[in-house]
């Protein structure tokens, strides 16, 4: 869907006309020209304060246009009477407003200073007190309009809105009986909207058992464009492409925007494999995460909705004085992997079958989340570090030490290590590759999450 804003300009009838209409379009120009294409912003029009005729039309025009609008943006030339406002965009109010307060400007005499600050400021205190879902933009006077943070909340806006319309699926539920993976679903829908469906893995056997020869080959052929090794076991690459045929089928079946999948013994018991590989490969096209874990599945929902760009997990393995190791037994996206091929092997750790991601994961900065319900409600840690390759390990329990060097990275971060052991919220954090931060912290503003920045 397309980020769609409608924008009305405002100030006080004590203000030229003329005047505040030029810095208003002005703004809304610059805003129009720096935006993405596939940002549509309709301007409606300036009105002041007193202008009981103007405050009545423009009221109707965002009536009769904002029905697909994901926000309503407000710009604010001067001070302005925030009650006359509020009049014109109450009943508008289910969709965030952003407000952006413009600076002043300079003449012979000196600085002419409108004083939106005040008047935003005044409207802030409302909203809040009524609970409107609103993002303040201030613009500073010595520096250019803040256009791209308001094309941001524009942006957070529309996502908040999508994601409201996602569906996910859990093919199995709370993998190994794990307590944090024991999801809500009523939680999760009441706070993000986002729709938990789940499927038995017996389920999945069945459509895996039904999926033919041509089906299979296709996925062994599309695997082998991956993968540096050729000679893998026949009947794991068969297991790997029926697995990921049925999973496939699921998610266009359900229009699924994510999936996750019961590992470890379960799988290896009634599937005769562990899925490793089959959720690499899926992850390459939608979200996935391993063992059932719903919560932070739907962060990376989130994730992907606001940013264009995948997320994934992974989970603390060993502290080091100067930060931590963080692993996955087989499992990494594509995209998360240094290089034009993937590495492989087959996995036969702790008795199950399949086939690992044994691939380099990328370094770089990196901002890790979890996401878990506390209380009746979803909360949200972040800490932001650095990645680094880390050195050789192998996970215990394979034979005669000779396994292979899993998925992994050495996180350094700023935050105490010490005060990070006391506060670890899960144990699966998603990783995302760059700062995330303000994205994060704007969207659980919209959606109600409890957010824990460690910093």
């Amino acid at each position: 869907m397309r980020n769609k804003t409608s924008v009305i300009g405002f100030y006080s009838y004590a203000h030229p006309k003329e005047k505040m209409g030029a810095i208003i379009l002005n703004a809304y120009e610059k805003l129009k020209n720096n935006a993405p294409e596939d940002f549509e912003i309709n301007f409606i029009g300036c009105v002041n304060d007193h202008d009981k005729d103007e405050l009545l039309k423009i009221k109707e025009v965002v009536s009769a246009t904002i029905k697909d609008s994901s926000s309503l943006l407000v710009i604010y030339a001067g001070w302005g009477e925030s009650p006359k406002l509020l009049k014109v965009i109450e009943e508008f109010l289910y969709i965030p407003l952003i407000v952006w307060s413009l600076s002043g400007y300079y003449v012979e005499k000196g600085l002419i200073a409108p004083a939106a600050a005040a008047g935003v400021s005044l409207l802030k205190y409302s909203l809040d007190l009524m609970n409107i879902k609103n993002f303040i933009v201030f613009d500073n006077l010595d520096e250019e309009p803040a256009v791209e943070k308001v094309i941001k909340y524009i942006k957070i806006a529309a996502s908040y809105r999508n994601i409201k319309n996602t569906s996910i699926v859990s093919i199995g539920y709370a993998c190994s009986n794990l307590f944090p993976f024991m999801y809500d679903g009523n939680i999760i829908k009441k706070i993000t909207g986002i729709q938990v469906d789940n499927i038995e893995l017996l389920a999945l056997k069945n459509i895996a058992d039904s999926v033919s020869q041509d089906e299979i080959k296709h996925y062994e052929n599309d695997l082998r464009k991956y993968i540096y090794k050729t000679d893998i076991n026949n009947l794991e690459m068969e297991l790997f492409a029926r697995y990921s045929a049925a999973m496939e089928s699921i998610i266009k079946d359900g229009g699924y925007k994510a999936i996750t999948l019961k590992c470890g013994s379960d799988p290896g018991v009634l599937l005769g494999f562990t899925p490793c590989m089959v959720l690499s490969y899926i992850s390459n096209k939608v979200d996935a995460i391993c063992e059932c874990d719903v919560y932070n599945l739907v962060l990376q929902v989130i994730i992907s909705e606001i940013t264009s760009q995948k997320s994934f997990f992974l989970e603390i393995f060993e502290f080091y004085s100067d930060g931590f190791l963080m692993a996955s037994c087989g499992f990494a996206p594509f995209k998360a992997c240094r290089g034009d091929c993937i590495e492989i092997r087959e996995h036969d750790w702790g008795g199950a079958k399949g086939i690992m991601n044994i691939s380099k994961l990328k370094t770089g900065e990196i901002t890790l989340m979890n996401l878990s319900a506390r209380d009746g409600k979803l909360s949200l840690q972040l800490l932001k570090g650095n990645s680094e390759t880390p050195e050789i390990f192998q996970e215990e329990g394979w034979k005669n030490s000779c396994g292979p060097m899993i998925p992994g990275l050495k996180i350094k971060t700023n935050y105490s290590i010490e005060k990070f052991k006391e506060n670890i919220a899960g144990p699966h954090y998603i990783v995302y590759y760059g700062d995330l931060q303000q994205e994060m912290t704007a969207y659980c503003r919209l959606a109600g999450i409890n957010l824990t920045i460690l910093e």
